[in-house]
């Protein structure tokens, strides 16, 4: 083992760094290589200095490069962050090439949302990736879990650093953590506190004056070793999908010891936002042409500089959707998800959406693009969210459906719940033969019920087919807009009216206190049990629907449960009640 002083001047000698210095400590530095025989009297280094100084060597770099960047909405709504390109060169393609500038040829990349757009990497490159399937759910601890076997004397990277001038290095000596000095309060920043050696003994946040956790981290073989099983450990617990894998090392210093590498500022640059690389980058729009913005701006006639506050909306789970201004104005655009991609007629969409506007059932239209499907609204900036068991809220909805109905509109775009399932059922069955099995008992029973359904020979016109709450917004207590239009169709309206009790918790023996205000008087028992039942099929497609989307990787917390139990729920409560009127 040499110490860290030997070492630095080991790696000059080997990269040609080192020019002679009479200064005493350096004569004796070399005086101690020379006694190792690690360099000659020529001040060269040796075979044994070379094989010794390989001890130190970069392994390989771990690029995460897994997460959405939500930060960059509506960029990367097209294209992952660590291929957006700044001064014209993609981020993740800048850090591979100064990488291998300093010999660091095995490349890792964690991989997950996007991913396919990083593959054409492997062939320009001889990179590794890496799939975290987990990215919409866990933190980068779980990239770094995914990629723990490729733990060696690795770089840890984020695929959006950014490096003005190379700052890797193809030795090192200890493991650390890059940071920079931030003054003040750094309310959302991470420090790192070292002692007087440079390791680092704490961290906490906010910061106050201290140095920042920015850019890259080195794990040495040691640090790799140990680190590996605590983020094992961790990955198996329950309550830590929100960490980063610095929080896991913040709560472990004792274990992985790192030091701190400081930096300047200029030297690490992270993107917190589009505005940040525009101020570093003002060509950034130009070499990230993005289809979102040009349709915004084509509507408006406007420039990109223009929009301003790009914020991502969360509700939903079929399409990405953000708010944005222009203008002083405030509207929400509508990216087109992978999970309706194919099966959504956006024509039909289109003209649904025209007719309901003029209806006054949603008023927040602006623009929707038939062959493609996005759409701007209006943004309704409202402090309430519409809630089932609100009887002010039931009677806004009953009164819109009833309107929709009686307007009798025919589309000739038959929805049906079953019809669609089975469309998403061969899906899965080509994906995941076990989801299949398990599903196909289930639909015999639906069937069954859903051929009873048919024969009440109930109306059929316009239908919304997907009431639920992130689809009703609530303007004041007189008015609520019924946006997304993408199942609509033609369909038993029974299938609209039951929502009206379906989503709630409603008791059945509540139904016509919700109903009454559709109706206007007390419903038969054969319109109750038409509606239930038609509450069992929609719950049913939903399960289905919830089972595909998750083989695609969206988030469905709880849904899954809550739909398979209402839709048994409904289910028997069909069969209990009596025959027709």
């Amino acid at each position: 083992m040499i110490n860290e002083k030997e070492f630095d001047l080991l790696k000059k000698i080997a990269e040609n760094c080192f020019f002679l210095s009479t200064n005493k400590e350096n004569k004796e530095l070399l005086n101690s290589l020379k006694k190792l025989n690690y360099i000659d009297n020529n001040n060269s280094i040796t075979k044994k200095g070379y094989k010794k100084l390989q001890e130190y060597k970069v392994d390989n770099a771990i690029i995460l490069a897994a997460g959405m960047a939500t930060r960059f909405v509506p960029f990367s709504y097209e294209k992952p962050k660590g291929l957006m390109k700044v001064k014209g060169e993609p981020l993740i393609e800048r850090l591979i090439c100064q990488l291998k500038e300093k010999g660091i040829n095995e490349i890792v990349i964690v991989v997950g949302y996007m991913k396919e757009s990083f593959y054409y990497l492997k062939e320009k490159y001889d990179v590794i990736f890496v799939v975290n399937n987990e990215f919409h759910t866990k933190n980068t601890y779980s990239s770094i879990y995914f990629a723990r076997k490729y733990m060696k004397n690795s770089l840890i990277i984020c695929a959006d650093n950014y490096y003005p001038e190379n700052l890797f290095n193809t030795y090192e000596y200890n493991s650390y953590y890059c940071g920079v000095y931030l003054p003040g309060v750094g309310e959302t920043e991470r420090s790192l506190v070292p002692d007087e050696t440079g390791l680092v003994i704490t961290t906490h946040k906010p910061s106050v004056n201290e140095w920042i956790m920015i850019g890259h981290a080195y794990w040495n073989k040691d640090f790799s070793s140990k680190f590996k099983k605590i983020i094992e450990d961790y990955y198996k617990k329950i309550g830590y999908e929100n960490y980063y894998w610095e929080t896991v090392w913040a709560e472990n210093l004792d274990k992985c010891k790192g030091y701190l590498k400081k930096c300047t500022k200029d030297q690490i640059l992270e993107f917190d936002s589009v505005e940040d690389i525009k101020k570093y980058d003002c060509n950034f729009y130009i070499n990230n042409k993005s289809t979102i913005i040009k349709n915004i701006c084509n509507i408006f006639k406007c420039d990109f500089d223009d929009l301003k506050e790009f914020i991502p909306l969360t509700t939903g789970l079929n399409n990405k959707s953000f708010t944005f201004e222009y203008a002083g104005n405030k509207y929400v655009y509508r990216h087109p998800g992978i999970n309706a991609e194919g099966y959504i007629d956006r024509k039909k969409e289109a003209f649904v959406q025209e007719h309901v506007k003029k209806l006054g059932i949603d008023s927040t239209l602006v623009y929707i693009d038939k062959e493609n499907g996005w759409k701007i609204s209006k943004f309704i900036d409202s402090n309430e969210t519409f809630d089932f068991s609100n009887m002010n809220h039931i009677k806004m909805l009953a009164n819109h459906l009833k309107k929709l109905h009686e307007s009798k509109l025919i589309t000739n775009s038959k929805f049906s719940y079953m019809i669609e399932a089975d469309k998403l059922l061969d899906i899965i069955e080509n994906r995941n033969i076990d989801d299949y099995n398990m599903l196909e008992p289930i639909k015999e029973k639906i069937q069954l019920l859903a051929n009873e359904i048919d024969n009440d020979s109930w109306q059929v016109s316009l239908c919304h087919n997907d009431i639920y709450q992130p689809n009703i917004i609530v303007e004041s207590d007189k008015k609520i807009h019924l946006i997304d239009w993408e199942f609509s169709g033609d369909n038993d309206i029974g299938f609209d009216i039951c929502k009206l009790f379906a989503v709630s918790g409603t008791n059945v023996s509540e139904i016509d206190n919700y109903l009454y205000y559709y109706y206007g008087r007390k419903t038969t028992t054969s319109e109750k049990k038409h509606l239930i039942g038609c509450s069992a099929i929609s719950y049913y497609y939903w399960y289905v629907w919830g089972i595909y989307a998750s083989e695609n990787g969206t988030t469905i917390p709880d849904y899954l449960k809550v739909w398979y139990d209402k839709m048994n729920i409904f289910l028997n409560e069909y069969y209990k009640i009596g025959g027709r009127d």
